[in-house]
């Protein structure tokens, strides 16, 4: 397993990408140019969301992550995001969001304070592949006086979508934190099967091969 620990985002993706390619192993049965799993530990989620040697431009991160949290710009999003915005703060006339009850819940707790809000579904098993969720759950708890974030995915693209996933959920726990009036802590990320596709495998290469 890869791990990864890391003083911000930018850092945390470039080192998560070359241990990746060094460490990971191929599968191309599964059409895996590189996986592996990998646990990235991120200190300080406050600057350096963007790497300039990542595929898309910077205005598509932030473009993102302002959609994350208010809902506009839906139009330019992906299924995907569109589905994890839904579940996270989507709720129905009977009962608050998922999002709004764990704030509510943190703002109330006694002693140890943790909440957990789950991105999957039992339908997800039947969705295309491009649109199910790659993250499954995310820990919110309060230690030492902040909140730190634990991210869980069942297995994401490190070339294209691990610094985005990374970006957006830490805009999550700065979001959950302002509620909350505390300051914001550590990031963690597991992903069970963090990977290349073989069709970026010529990008991938361009990028890190010695």
């Amino acid at each position: 397993m890869i791990h990864v620990d890391a003083k911000n985002i930018k850092q945390a993706w470039r080192e998560t990408l070359r241990r990746l390619y060094d460490e990971g192993a191929s599968d191309e049965a599964q059409n895996f140019y590189r996986r592996s799993p990998a646990l990235i530990e991120i200190q300080d989620t406050k600057d350096e969301h963007y790497d300039e040697l990542y595929p898309l431009p910077v205005a598509d991160i932030a473009e993102g992550n302002r959609y994350f949290i208010s809902g506009e710009g839906e139009e330019n999003q992906t299924p995907r995001a569109q589905l994890y915005r839904k579940r996270i703060f989507t709720g129905t006339e009977s009962e608050a969001s998922q999002l709004e009850r764990i704030i509510r819940y943190l703002q109330q707790a006694e002693g140890k304070k943790r909440a957990l809000l789950s991105l999957s579904q039992p339908e997800d098993m039947e969705m295309n592949a491009d649109e199910a969720p790659e993250l499954t759950t995310i820990v919110f708890e309060i230690n030492d006086g902040a909140l730190d974030t634990h991210v869980h995915a069942l297995g994401s693209n490190a070339y294209r979508h691990l610094l985005p996933n990374m970006s957006k959920f830490a805009t999550l726990q700065h979001h959950v934190s302002e509620r909350l009036g505390v300051p914001h802590g550590k990031y963690s990320y597991f992903d069970n099967s963090l990977h290349f596709h073989l069709d970026d495998r010529d990008h991938v290469d361009l990028l890190l091969a010695p």
